[in-house]
C-alpha cells in the first residue's frame, strides 16, 4: 500500500488496480535498494572516520547523538529537511581522514552531475514552522487552492485543486539575476497525467513530468526510467543566456541560446488525484544567485564558498544532490594538482553551540571522506569546524539562516 496524505497525518488506501500496484511496488523495492547505497558510503565514512580518531571516536559519536536532538535539518533536494542544520554545512578538527570506501552505487550514479548551486540564497523555504491545515505563509495564491500538510517528517506545500498556481511573496516583481539557480522536490505518483510548471516570466514555461522535461520546442528524458511512485529533485541553472534543467541526476535540457531574460518565478501544478487523497505536494525550494565556475571563485577570493552540499535531518549523512558540488570539486582538484583545500563548515545559530560545532564537524569529515573516495588524496585535504560562529548574516531570516549554512573550501 502507498500512504496518502491529509493535513498533518497520514493515512492508508487500498488500491484500485491491484496488478498495477503491484508493479509499482516491484519497481518501488528497486528504487529503495538504490537509495541505500549512499548508506553503504555514508557507514564507510563513520568507519574510516573511527580508524583515524581512535579513542575520541566514542566522544563524537555521543556528541552527534545529542546534536542530532538539537539540529533538525534545513534544505534539499530531496533535498529536504526541516529547519536547523541540516543543509550545507560541515566542520572538522581533524586533519584528513586517512582511506576511505570506494564510491557506492548512488555515488556512481550521480558521478555525472553537474549542477552547483548559486552563491547567495535569495529565496529558502524549507516550511519550518508552518502549521498543518495553514496556506504556506511565504507565498501567494495565484490559482487553485494549496495548504501545509506532514508527509513522513517533512512539511510539504500540497496542492488540492486540479489546477493550481503559486508565487513566492517577494518585495518587487522582477527579482532574479543574470545568473541564478532553482531547486525544489515534487512528488510523483505515477497514476495519470500529473505534472508540474516551472514559470519564469520571459520564457517560455518549463512542464515537469516524472520521466521527462519540456520547455517550449525543446524535450529531454532521464537515462533510465523511473515509474516508480517517490520524490524527485528538480534543478535550474541560468546563465545569461543558457539554461540546464535536471530531474534528479539526470540533465535533460541544455538549451544554449535563450533571447529573453527572466524576471520571477512561480510553479503550477497539475493534481487531478487530490481527490482520492494523492495531491500533488513539493518542498524545499530555493532560488540562488551565482554561477561563476568555482576554479575562477577560488583564484579571485583563495576560497569557495558552496551552499549546495546538503545531509539529512540532524545528521552527517549526504544527500546524493550533494555530488554536483562534489564531483566539480573533485574535477577541480584532479585538474589543478597544486590546489590543496581546507574543509570550513558553518552552521545558522539554531541549536547549541556545542552540538552545531559536533554536528558540523561530523558533516565536514563525510565531505573530506566523500571526496577521498573520489581519489583526491588525503594530505590534499585538512577540515576545520567553525559551528556558527562565522555568520555571514545576522538578520534572522529564513535566507539568512541558509546563507549561513554553507561549506566552504579555504585554499592553503
Amino acid at each position: 500500500m502507498i500512504p496518502a496524505l491529509v493535513a498533518g497525518s497520514f493515512i492508508l488506501f487500498q488500491p484500485l488496480f491491484g496488478q498495477n500496484i503491484l508493479d509499482k511496488m516491484q519497481k518501488s523495492v528497486e528504487k529503495k535498494v538504490e537509495k541505500r547505497a549512499i548508506q553503504k558510503v555514508n557507514n564507510g565514512v563513520d568507519d574510516g572516520l573511527d580508524s583515524v580518531e581512535g579513542k575520541n571516536s566514542k566522544n563524537n559519536k555521543s556528541s552527534s547523538s545529542s546534536s542530532s536532538k538539537n539540529n533538525s535539518g534545513n534544505s534539499s533536494n530531496s533535498n529536504s529537511g526541516s529547519s536547523g542544520n541540516s543543509g550545507s554545512s560541515g566542520n572538522s578538527g581533524s586533519s584528513g581522514s586517512k582511506g576511505g570506501s570506494a564510491p557506492s552505487a548512488e555515488a556512481t550514479l550521480w558521478s555525472k552531475y553537474d549542477f552547483v548551486q548559486g552563491e547567495e540564497i535569495i529565496i529558502a523555504d524549507d516550511l519550518n514552522n508552518e502549521d498543518a491545515g495553514e496556506f504556506p505563509s511565504r507565498w501567494d495564491l495565484v490559482a487553485g487552492s494549496a495548504e501545509i500538510a506532514t508527509f513522513g517528517n517533512d512539511n510539504v506545500i500540497k496542492f488540492m485543486g486540479k489546477d493550481n498556481e503559486i508565487k513566492p511573496l517577494m518585495s518587487k516583481s522582477e527579482y532574479l539575476p543574470n545568473q541564478f539557480t532553482v531547486e525544489f522536490d515534487a512528488y510523483f505518483y505515477n497514476l495519470t497525467n500529473e505534472g508540474y510548471t516551472l514559470k519564469m516570466a520571459g520564457l517560455d514555461p518549463i512542464k515537469i513530468h516524472y520521466n521527462y522535461a519540456e520547455m517550449g520546442t525543446f524535450n529531454g528524458t532521464v537515462s533510465a526510467k523511473n515509474d516508480a511512485p517517490g520524490w524527485r529533485h528538480i534543478a535550474l541553472a541560468f546563465n545569461t543566456r543558457s539554461l540546464k534543467f535536471y530531474l534528479d541526476h539526470d540533465k535533460v535540457l541544455n538549451i544554449p541560446n535563450i533571447e529573453n531574460m527572466p524576471k520571477n518565478v512561480s510553479l503550477e501544478a497539475l493534481s487531478p488525484l487530490a481527490g482520492s487523497n494523492q495531491p500533488a505536494m513539493v518542498k524545499n525550494f530555493r532560488v540562488a544567485e551565482g554561477g561563476v565556475k568555482l576554479y575562477f571563485r577560488l583564484r579571485a577570493d583563495g576560497k569557495i564558498v558552496t551552499r549546495g552540499i546538503t545531509f539529512d535531518s540532524g545528521s552527517s549523512n549526504l544527500k546524493p544532490e550533494s555530488f554536483g558540488t562534489l564531483n566539480e570539486i573533485a574535477k577541480m582538484m584532479e585538474e589543478h594538482p597544486e590546489i590543496n583545500l581546507s574543509i570550513e563548515g558553518h552552521t545558522d545559530s539554531d541549536g547549541s553551540d556545542e552540538s552545531n560545532m559536533t554536528l558540523s564537524q561530523q558533516r565536514a569529515e563525510s565531505v573530506q571522506t566523500a571526496l577521498i573516495s573520489m581519489g583526491i588524496a588525503s594530505k590534499r585535504l585538512r577540515a576545520k569546524g567553525l559551528g556558527e560562529s562565522s555568520p555571514v548574516d545576522a538578520s534572522g531570516t529564513p535566507e539568512a539562516k541558509a546563507n549561513n549554512r554553507r561549506v566552504e573550501f579555504v585554499q592553503f
